[in-house]
């Protein structure tokens, strides 16, 4: 094999990194603004547990 086939080989290592780095992105920011949003959606008055 010459060297353009090891340059090929990089690349495609390169490119299945890069889509690893960025589906471990959006599942990070997925799970945690979920969890922020379904907080978010009740009352400070039931987070804090004080009854009306």
């Amino acid at each position: 094999m010459g060297a353009a086939a090891a340059v090929g080989t990089e690349c495609d290592r390169g490119a299945a990194v890069g889509g690893a780095v960025a589906a471990c992105a959006v599942l990070a920011v997925v799970s945690s603004a979920v969890p922020a949003a379904l907080v978010l959606r009740c009352r400070a008055v039931d987070l804090a547990g004080v009854r009306e």
